[in-house]
C-alpha cells in the first residue's frame, strides 16, 4: 500500500495528488524551488512541501523521483516539459515510471494501469506529477477521480490477499463502545437483522472489502471477525434462536455456526444493493 504521496504542487495533476493525498489520510509532501514561497506561500503550507536551498528546477524535480519509488505521470499526447523531465530522470536514476495519456486511456482503465503497476513494482513512496490545469480540460478533477479509484483498487486487493485484516478495523472503532454498556438493545432475533446491524456498523472501506471478495473465502474472513460477532449479537452459549428460520442455499453446510452465516447474509446483502461497492473487473 501507499506510504506517503510525493509531489511539487503545481496547479493541475500535482496539486490533484496531493489533495488525494490528504483526503485520505496519506502521508504527503514534495520539494519546491526556493521562488515557490513567493509566488504562493499558503500552497507551501498545506501540502507539506519543502523548499530546497537553491532555484534550480531541475534538482528539485530530480530529488522528487530520488525520495520515491516510482513516478507517475498523467497528462495528454507527448510528453514535455516537466513531464519529460520527470521521466528522463526516472530512467537515469533506474527508477520505475508510468505515463498515463488520457487521450488513448479510459479514467477507470487508467486506475487499473496504475493500481498493477504500483503493485508489481512494490511502490511505497510514489511520485506524481502531470499536465498542470488548462483550457478546455479539467486535468485536477480528471487526475483526482483516477487517483481516489486507484487508492480503492489496492484497498480492496489488500484486503483479498489479508482479508483477515478487517477484525483489526472492527476491533480498533468498537473496543472502547463494548466498555460504554454491558447491554446491547439490538440484538438480532434472526440472520437478516444481524446481518442489518453490521450493516449500519460497518465503513465503507470495511464494506468494500467484503462486497469485493469471492463468496468461498468468507470463511477465512468470519475466523477473525466471528469474535465480534458473537461478542455483539450475544452467540457464545447457543446460536439456536438466531438460526430458527434459517434456510441454507444449495452448497452450504445447515450446520455452519451462525457468524459464518451472518457473514455470508451480509455479503449477499452487499451484492443486491450496495452495487458502488463492487469493482467491475
Amino acid at each position: 500500500m501507499i506510504k506517503k504521496i510525493i509531489s511539487g504542487g503545481q496547479v493541475g495533476v500535482e496539486q490533484a495528488a496531493l489533495d488525494v493525498a490528504i483526503n485520505l489520510d496519506i502521508r504527503h509532501g514534495g520539494w519546491i524551488p526556493k521562488w515557490r514561497r513567493e509566488e504562493d506561500e499558503s500552497v507551501i503550507e498545506k501540502y507539506h512541501l519543502e523548499e530546497m536551498p537553491h532555484s534550480n528546477y531541475s534538482r528539485v524535480t530530480e530529488q522528487n523521483v530520488l525520495d520515491s519509488d516510482g513516478t507517475l505521470i498523467i497528462s495528454q499526447g507527448d510528453l514535455a516539459a516537466s513531464s519529460a523531465l520527470n521521466r528522463r530522470l526516472a530512467e537515469r536514476h533506474k527508477r520505475p515510471w508510468l505515463y498515463v495519456d488520457l487521450n488513448r486511456t479510459a479514467t477507470f482503465q487508467a486506475s487499473q494501469t496504475i493500481q498493477e503497476w504500483i503493485l508489481s513494482h512494490r511502490i511505497r513512496m510514489l511520485n506524481i506529477t502531470g499536465a498542470k490545469e488548462g483550457i478546455g480540460l479539467n486535468i485536477y478533477r480528471m487526475a483526482s477521480d483516477i487517483l481516489e479509484t486507484v487508492f480503492q483498487l489496492l484497498l480492496i486487493n489488500a484486503a483479498m490477499y489479508d482479508p483477515l485484516s478487517l477484525v483489526a478495523l472492527v476491533d480498533d472503532e468498537t473496543e472502547n463502545t463494548a466498555t460504554e454498556s454491558e447491554e446491547f438493545s439490538d440484538i438480532p432475533k434472526n440472520i437478516d437483522q444481524a446481518a442489518d446491524i453490521l450493516l449500519s456498523r460497518l465503513s465503507f472501506k470495511e464494506k468494500s472489502k467484503i462486497a469485493n471478495m469471492e463468496k468461498k473465502k468468507l470463511a477465512r474472513l468470519t475466523s477473525s471477525l466471528q469474535v465480534y460477532i458473537k461478542n455483539e449479537f450475544r452467540l457464545w452459549e447457543d446460536d439456536e434462536e438466531i438460526m430458527r428460520t434459517y434456510r441454507p442455499d444449495p452448497g452450504e453446510d445447515p450446520d455452519d455456526h451462525a457468524s459464518l452465516v451472518i457473514v455470508r447474509e451480509l455479503w449477499k446483502k452487499l451484492q443486491k444493493s450496495n452495487k458502488v461497492l463492487k469493482v467491475v473487473k
